[in-house]
């Protein structure tokens, strides 16, 4: 299979969501703050974003392109951040797009020496 490259820029204006209020949330900001890093050290316009601290509705009012959700535990694993999402009208890549661009990540974040 081969993937197609995509230029920092086609990713838009892209929302890093972590931290929340679960139980996990240390290990969500860990995680977040090493996928921003690495999103941003790539040249995306990556905009870290703790649903614990700032609205929802601030996603649309920022005009965010897209959210990577790195939430860990209730609220980022059982899907329920997704569908507040989609009840938003707010498009979220569906999970095969950013499988896709795992690969890509991966590779920024083992560059910077975040991870």
């Amino acid at each position: 299979m081969t993937l197609k490259t995509y230029t920092p820029k086609a990713f838009g204006r892209v929302a890093v969501m972590y931290g929340g209020d679960s139980a996990e949330r240390e290990v969500s900001l860990r995680s977040g703050e090493a996928v921003l890093s690495a999103l941003q050290g790539a040249g995306v316009e990556a905009v870290g974003f703790d649903p614990a601290e700032r609205q929802l509705t601030e996603l649309i009012s920022e005009k965010f392109d897209r959210v990577l959700i790195m939430l860990h535990g209730r609220g980022g694993e059982d899907g329920s951040m997704q569908g507040a999402l989609q009840q938003l009208k707010y498009p979220i890549p569906a999970a095969v797009y950013w499988a896709r661009h795992w690969q890509w990540i991966r590779s920024t974040v083992s560059k910077s020496g975040s991870v």
